[in-house]
C-alpha cells in the first residue's frame, strides 16, 4: 500500500513540475512567430505533454519564421559578421539596401546604398567598411561604403559590359569573379583589387560560347572558380572549374556536363581535405523541369588533366527544384533552395548530407503562399539563419528571415 502511495505522489510531482513549461506566441511586424519558455503554470495532461509537438520545440532550440513589413523587398544574401550579428543584402525596385540583424532576427540597423541601373550580388564586411560587387549600367561594378552610415567612399565601373557575382577577402585586398562581355558573348572573369580598389591583376577567358564564374573559393595555393559554359558542340550549359595561382595565372580548367541536361553550378566550398564541393541545378533545354545536384571532386581536383569526382548526384525535390547555396558546417553538407510541386506555390527546402553524400535529413517548408530561400548562415547555437522572400495571395512581396532549431528544422512549417 505504501509503495502505491509513493508512486502516486511521485507521478503528481512530475506533472506539477512539467506544467511549468508552456509556450507563448510573439507577434511582430506582419508575421513574427517565435516559440520560447514561460514560467506560467497551466495544468497539462502528462500523456499530452510527452507527445506534444510544442515540447519538441524547446528540446530542439528556439526558432522563428519572420515576414517583414518591407513591401517589394527581397533578401538575396546574408553574411555573418560575429557570433550574434549578421548583414543582409536587400533589393527592391532598383534600390540596394543593407540590413544588420541579431541572431534573434531583430533589425538593429539598415541603410540605403544605391539605386538606378545598379544591382549588387555579393558583399563583404571588413574593418568598418563594406565592399559590394555587381553591375552598374550592365558593366562590372564595385563600391566601398562605411558600415556605420552607408556613406560612399569609392567605386569603380569597368568600361566593358559584365558583372561580378562574388567577392572574397584576402590579406592584401579582394578577389572578385563573374563575367565580361566580349564580342556579344560572356567570358569568365576574375580580378584581384587592393584595399583602395585598384586592379592588381585580372584574367578573362572564354571560347566560342558564353562562360561565367558564379562562385570562387580561396585555396592554400590560390583560387578555385566554378561556373558554367556552353562552349561545346551540343551548346548545352556545362559546369566549369578553374584553378588560379595567387598572382592570377590559370593553372587548370575543365568542364563537366550531361548528355541531355544543362548544368548550372551556383555555390561551392572546399573541405579540410581539399575536396571541392559544388551545387546548383540541372535542367533540359526546354526548362520544363529542374532538379538539384551536388558534386564532390577528388582532393587533387583533377586526374591527368580532367576533373575527377567522388560523386556527382542529381535529385528531384518536387517537380522543380534548385539549390541556391551550399555550406560546410560541422563536417556536413548543408544546402538550401526552393522547389515547387504545383505552380506557383514555391516552398523553401533544407537538406543536410554527410561528406560522402549520404542523406541525413531533408525538409520542405512554407505556408499556403510562395516562399523562396536564397541564402543562409549558421549560428552559435547550431541553428541556421535563412533569408529570402514571401509572396502572398495578393502578389505582395515581403522579405523573410527564418531561424531553424538546432536540428536544422522549422517545426510548424514542414510540408514534406
Amino acid at each position: 500500500m505504501k509503495l502505491k502511495i509513493f508512486i502516486l505522489v511521485f507521478f503528481l510531482v512530475v506533472i506539477a513540475g512539467l506544467s511549468v513549461l508552456t509556450f507563448y506566441k510573439i507577434q511582430n511586424n506582419t508575421s513574427d512567430i517565435e516559440y520560447s519558455m514561460s514560467l506560467k503554470k497551466d495544468p497539462v495532461d502528462f500523456l499530452d505533454y510527452i507527445s506534444s509537438k510544442e515540447t519538441l520545440k524547446v528540446e530542439s532550440g528556439t526558432y522563428f519564421f519572420k515576414v517583414l513589413d518591407e513591401k517589394d523587398m527581397v533578401f538575396t544574401k546574408i553574411h555573418k559578421i560575429s557570433d550574434d550579428e549578421y548583414m543582409i543584402l536587400g533589393y527592391r525596385n532598383g534600390e540596394n539596401h543593407i540590413y544588420f540583424i541579431e541572431k534573434s532576427g531583430e533589425i538593429i540597423n539598415k541603410f540605403f546604398i544605391e539605386s538606378g541601373n545598379t544591382r549588387f550580388y555579393d558583399f563583404i564586411n571588413y574593418d568598418d567598411y563594406i565592399l559590394l560587387v555587381g553591375e552598374k549600367d550592365k558593366k562590372n561594378y564595385y563600391l566601398s561604403v562605411s558600415s556605420k552610415t552607408g556613406e560612399k567612399l569609392w567605386s569603380k565601373t569597368d568600361n566593358t559590359a559584365g558583372r561580378f557575382n562574388v567577392v572574397k577577402k584576402i590579406q592584401e585586398g579582394f578577389v572578385m569573379a563573374g563575367y565580361k562581355v566580349n564580342e556579344y558573348k560572356n567570358q569568365a572573369y576574375i580580378s584581384e583589387i587592393n584595399i583602395q580598389g585598384q586592379i592588381v591583376w585580372s584574367d578573362t577567358s572564354g571560347r566560342e560560347g558564353n562562360e561565367e564564374y558564379s562562385d570562387l573559393m580561396i585555396a592554400s595555393d590560390g583560387y578555385i572558380c566554378i561556373g558554367n559554359s556552353d562552349s561545346n558542340p551540343e551548346k548545352l550549359s556545362k559546369a566549369i572549374v578553374a584553378r588560379y595561382s595567387k598572382d592570377g595565372i590559370k593553372i587548370f580548367e575543365d568542364e563537366y556536363g550531361m548528355s541531355i541536361y544543362n548544368v548550372y553550378p551556383v555555390s561551392a566550398f572546399i573541405d579540410e581535405n581539399y575536396n571541392l564541393y559544388f551545387s546548383g541545378y540541372v535542367a533540359p533545354d526546354d526548362q520544363t523541369t529542374w532538379r538539384t545536384f551536388i558534386a564532390k571532386t577528388v582532393s587533387s581536383l583533377e586526374v591527368n588533366g580532367k576533373l575527377d569526382f567522388e560523386f556527382f548526384e542529381t535529385k528531384a525535390i518536387q517537380n522543380l527544384s534548385r539549390i541556391t547555396e551550399i555550406k560546410y558546417i560541422n563536417q556536413n553538407i548543408y544546402s538550401i533552395g526552393f522547389s515547387v510541386d504545383k505552380w506557383p506555390d514555391y516552398d523553401g527546402f533544407i537538406r543536410i548530407m554527410g561528406k560522402n553524400g549520404t542523406y541525413i535529413s531533408q525538409g520542405i517548408y512554407g505556408t499556403s503562399t510562395e516562399e523562396r530561400f536564397y541564402s543562409f548562415e549558421n549560428t552559435s547555437d547550431n541553428s541556421l539563419i535563412i533569408v529570402g522572400y514571401q509572396k502572398n495571395d495578393k502578389n505582395v512581396v515581403n522579405p523573410i528571415i527564418i531561424k531553424t532549431d538546432s536540428k536544422g528544422l522549422i517545426p510548424g512549417y514542414h510540408k514534406q
